[in-house]
């Protein structure tokens, strides 16, 4: 399971596609900025690691998460991929590039330095017992340990003790985006004519689409697959720059965003397969979650439930592995497939949404942080503690948004595009 601590993000701007049938990939972006707090709150109240734990945990939490977890990281990074392929259509290489870095990497930086630190200094005060004798105050906690340990040169670069928060999305992205670069710009430019229309015209049949499983199947199987190097053991197919978060599979998608995307006979193929995808989105999701629920509760047949889930290399594994690779592929052709039927249309909302959803994604986790440790300590039932939580992080989400709009510094710092007048 890929529910792990702090985590957890999305950048990428399709509002500037020349075409409204685009319009539901904004909306499908703003849907999954939004329900990303749902979703982290949520995570107060569920039996995974993240920065406040609330006394009761709650089954219906737990459901929340599992449910959210199995698509919305991947849709994003899959919109991300469509993104890059319209931005080569619309920018040379530098000035692409250059873009990048002032709406990836200062957004990043500043994140880092200033809005993920609360989260991990409220998430040790909250925990550790000791906190108050190893540290006076915060600014000593930042320069001790956030300045001293978190983001060191040493930590960016290898793993170590880097902490990337919910910003871990952003860090993925910086380093597709720079890595694949010449990669993908190539493929634009040469492969454009020729090869990317023989390639549609496969996958535009009925269920084609469907077939693009199979590496996603076979990132998780291997996901545990290790080498030893110098006495050292590494994870090759599953490797991650932080947390749990496997490098090459979130890739794929953003891989397969920029291909389907690149030719209007591959989005015919998800007008096909979309009727397909749905039913096997449904029926998996059941099965994913008799897979997770009974090691929290007595579910029927759970003998047979925990057998299934199995250890690395076994039997069990490459199925419980491929049923979430199916789960998550067909969750986000799905989507796909309900948002060009039903969300090709745009509006002052969504030209609002376009601007918000960088800015909401990097202060979200702060604002349900700093809440949930107060509010996790009142004597009242999970529920109302959920609501109020929920409620006035997008209150205060909104608010911080329409505030930094108001000066292009603070619109700069976090990625939202500057304007020459502000009035």
């Amino acid at each position: 399971m890929r529910v792990q601590p702090p985590q957890e993000l999305v950048h990428l701007n399709v509002a500037q596609q020349p075409s409204n049938r685009l319009s539901h990939l904004d909306w499908l972006r703003i849907f999954v900025i939004a329900e990303l707090i749902l979703f982290h709150t949520a995570m107060t109240f569920a039996p995974y690691g993240w920065y406040i734990r609330n006394p009761q945990l709650n089954l219906a939490t737990q459901a929340l998460v599992q449910v959210l977890d199995k698509f919305h990281m991947e849709l994003l990074f899959f919109i991300a991929g469509v993104a890059a392929w319209y931005s080569f259509g619309v920018r040379k290489w530098g000035t692409y590039l250059l873009e990048r870095l002032q709406r990836l990497v200062v957004p990043f930086i500043f994140g880092m330095l200033v809005i993920v630190p609360p989260c991990y200094y409220f998430s040790q005060l909250f925990f550790d017992r000791f906190f108050s004798l190893t540290y006076n105050n915060f600014f000593d906690w930042y320069v001790k340990f956030w300045l001293g340990k978190a983001v060191t040169p040493f930590s960016v670069m290898y793993g170590g003790a880097f902490r990337a928060g919910a910003l871990w999305f952003l860090w993925y992205l910086v380093v597709y985006t720079f890595v694949l670069f010449p990669f993908l710009y190539l493929i634009y430019h040469k492969a454009r004519e020729k090869f990317i229309p023989r390639l549609a015209s496969f996958f535009d049949k009925r269920g084609a689409l469907l077939l693009l499983v199979i590496p996603i199947v076979l990132v998780n199987i291997f996901s545990q697959w290790k080498v030893s190097i110098g006495g050292t053991n590494f994870r090759i197919i599953g490797w991650v720059m932080v947390g749990d978060f496997q490098v090459l599979y979130y890739v794929l998608f953003l891989v397969y965003g920029f291909f389907i995307y690149s030719n209007a006979r591959f989005q015919k193929g998800i007008d096909k397969t979309g009727l397909i995808a749905i039913p096997i989105a449904l029926i998996s999701m059941v099965l994913f979650m008799l897979l997770v629920f009974p090691t929290w509760n007595n579910a029927p047949l759970k003998q047979f439930w925990y057998t299934f889930r199995g250890e690395p290399g076994t039997r069990g594994f490459i199925m419980s592995q491929s049923l979430y690779a199916v789960t998550t592929w067909s969750w986000v052709l799905s989507l796909l497939y309900l948002g060009r039927k039903f969300l090709n249309r745009s509006g002052r909302f969504v030209r609002w949404g376009n601007e918000a959803v960088l800015p909401v994604y990097i202060v979200h986790s702060t604002f349900i942080a700093i809440l949930s440790y107060y509010v996790v300590k009142w004597n009242m039932p999970v529920l109302p503690k959920y609501v109020i939580i929920v409620v006035l992080t997008y209150i205060g989400c909104v608010a911080l948004l329409q505030l930094c709009k108001t000066n292009n510094i603070t619109r700069f710092v976090l990625g939202i595009r500057l304007k020459k007048t502000l009035r």
